[in-house]
């Protein structure tokens, strides 16, 4: 079933059976499949479906008898598990028209897609769109901003970075000679006295 999210047992993710490992199914019937999901975002977890309509569906709950599943969001489907960044503030993903930010406002308990790439809406456009699967992103704690590797047209490898620095609402784009960033992380640099996140 492409709508069905499976959970391992409690502190053993090699264990798929028990009292404690379960599934939930995030409607089966709209011809999209789970395409990734968020790290754990203000004691939730976010599944992304696509590729289709597409939609953001809200997982609750403190064991598999209290969860509990919403769609809180419909349209920006997802377009690969490794666009999905989350970070202490915001959860960010692609979809095949741009980038999406996920902004939860805790006064009213509702949350919101807000699309935020229109400023690179060009150059985007310009992608690959058979291989921009293969996209990877990162989010940089030291320096505000979330990143994401993706293939520009007529290239079947990750060509070109696209950088938004989410205080500022400021985007970039990074194109390196002779390198191609197939995948996005940040570590911290253990060769440094200060150690410092890189990515």
């Amino acid at each position: 079933n492409m709508s069905r999210v499976n959970f391992s047992a409690g502190g053993d993710i090699a264990t798929w059976s028990g009292a404690d490992s379960s599934n939930v199914i995030l409607d089966e019937d709209d011809s999209d499949q789970v395409i990734g999901l968020s790290r754990t975002f203000r004691r939730r977890l976010y599944a992304f479906k696509g590729p289709n309509l597409g939609s953001v569906w809200e997982i609750t709950g403190t064991s598999p008898s209290t969860y509990d599943r919403s769609k809180i969001i419909e349209g920006a489907p997802c377009i690969a598990h490794n666009s999905i960044v989350t970070t202490p503030n915001d959860i960010y993903w692609m979809s095949s028209s741009g980038f999406h930010s996920m902004l939860t406002t805790e006064k009213y308990g509702d949350t919101e897609e807000l699309y935020i790439s229109r400023p690179i809406d060009s150059i985007f456009r310009d992608l690959n769109f058979g291989q921009v699967d293969q996209v990877s992103g990162a989010w940089h704690p030291k320096f505000n901003y979330v990143a994401w590797a993706v293939p520009e047209s007529g290239q079947t490898t990750n060509t070109v970075v696209f950088v938004y620095f989410y205080l500022t609402k400021q985007w970039a784009v990074w194109r390196f000679t002779a390198f191609n960033p197939a995948i996005l992380g940040t570590a911290r640099n253990p060769l440094t006295t200060a150690r410092e996140t890189r990515l």
